[in-house]
């Protein structure tokens, strides 16, 4: 298992879950939230998830990286870098979205 994170502008987020749904089925659908915003307000600007993919699911990914190149997508290990979604936010000028994901 590959633990990715994910991280897309607000703008493709309805296109980016139809296309998970089609490639990973329906609760793929819900896997992206809120991230966050240059300010840490809101709106978010970026939304975001965090999850492990098998090799089947990994197999599927470089055709949907070829469909959205404005994602962030970064392979990450979790035990060895916790915080690595935050820095990762932060590297893109983005800030959490103030009261969490909501």
């Amino acid at each position: 298992m590959t633990r990715l994170l994910i991280i897309i502008p607000f703008e493709i987020v309805e296109a980016v879950r139809d296309a998970a749904e089609s490639a990973f089925g329906e609760v793929a659908r819900t896997a992206f939230v809120k991230a966050g915003s240059p300010t840490g307000d809101a709106p978010a600007t970026h939304w975001w998830l965090s999850g492990t993919f098998t090799p089947e699911q990994m197999a599927v990914l470089p055709a949907l990286q070829a469909a959205f190149p404005t994602a962030r997508v970064e392979v990450y290990d979790l035990e060895m870098e916790p915080g690595r979604p935050w820095e990762v936010l932060e590297e893109m000028g983005l800030k959490l979205l103030k009261g969490g994901m909501m």
